[in-house]
C-alpha cells in the first residue's frame, strides 16, 4: 500500500505558506512577499527553503548598510589594518620601527577604532581630504590608543615626525634633522641610522659611504 505524503495544505515554513500539495515531492507555496513558487517538501522540512530569495536579500542589505561593513574597503579601514600589521607582524616591512619597538596597538578589533576615531576622521577629511588626512602618534613612543591618536595633514605628519626624532651627541641634544643641516649631510642618512637603532655616538661619527669604491668621506 503506497503512503500518502504529509498534508502540508496552510502550514508554514520560514516565510512560505503552502498553498497545494503536488506530486514528486513538490508543494505550491506562497512566499510573505506575494510570490508563488512550486518547493520542494524536503527543502521546506529542512529549513533549507525559507523563502522566494527576499529573506536573503534583505539581510545583505542590512549588512551593507552597518557602518563596518560599508567602510571594509575605505582608507579608514586600511588605516587600521596597517597599524595591526605593523605593531603585530614579524614580516611586515614596518615591524622594527613599532612592534619591535614595544609599540602596541591597544584596538583589539575594528569596531573599537571604529568608535574611537571614525567621527574625527569624518571631521578631518571634510577640512583637509580624505588624501590629506593620516594618523598620528602624539608621543611617538607610545602606543596606539585614542587618548594618543590623531588626525593630521600629510605636512605635520612628517613635522612630528623630524621634532620627535631627538639625538644627544657630546652633551648637545637636537632633532635629526637639525643635526643633519648642521653637519651638511642628508636628513634620511642620519634617520635610517637612528631607525637601525645604532647608538648616538655611532650615528654621528660612523663615516659615510660615497660612491667611489673603497673611499670614505668622514663626517
Amino acid at each position: 500500500m503506497k503512503v500518502q505524503p504529509e498534508n502540508l495544505n496552510g502550514k508554514k515554513f520560514g516565510r512560505w505558506t503552502v498553498i497545494k500539495n503536488l506530486p514528486k515531492g513538490k508543494c505550491v507555496c506562497k512566499c510573505d512577499c506575494g510570490i508563488i513558487k512550486n518547493v520542494y517538501r524536503g527543502f521546506l522540512k529542512s529549513g533549507r527553503s525559507k523563502s522566494c530569495g527576499c529573506l536573503r536579500r534583505e539581510l545583505t542589505s542590512k549588512r551593507l548598510k552597518t557602518p563596518l561593513s560599508h567602510l571594509k574597503n575605505t582608507k579608514f579601514y586600511f588605516t587600521y589594518r596597517n597599524i595591526v600589521n605593523r605593531c603585530d607582524y614579524k614580516k611586515d616591512d614596518s615591524y622594527y620601527l613599532y612592534g619591535k619597538r614595544g609599540i602596541k596597538n591597544e584596538w583589539k578589533t575594528f569596531k573599537d577604532f571604529y568608535k574611537d576615531m571614525f567621527k574625527s576622521y569624518i571631521k578631518h577629511i571634510k577640512k583637509y581630504g580624505k588624501k590629506n588626512t593620516t594618523i598620528d602618534r602624539i608621543d611617538s613612543n607610545g602606543n596606539y590608543c585614542k587618548d594618543n591618536c590623531r588626525w593630521v595633514t600629510n605636512k605635520q605628519q612628517q613635522r612630528n615626525r623630524r621634532d620627535a626624532r631627538l639625538l644627544t651627541y657630546k652633551g648637545i641634544t637636537k632633532p635629526l634633522y637639525k643635526w643633519a643641516d648642521d653637519l651638511g649631510i642628508k636628513y634620511n642618512t642620519i634617520a635610517n641610522r637612528w631607525h637601525m637603532g645604532w647608538s648616538h655616538k655611532k650615528i654621528i661619527e660612523e663615516p659615510i659611504m660615497t660612491r667611489k669604491r673603497n673611499s670614505r668621506a668622514i663626517i
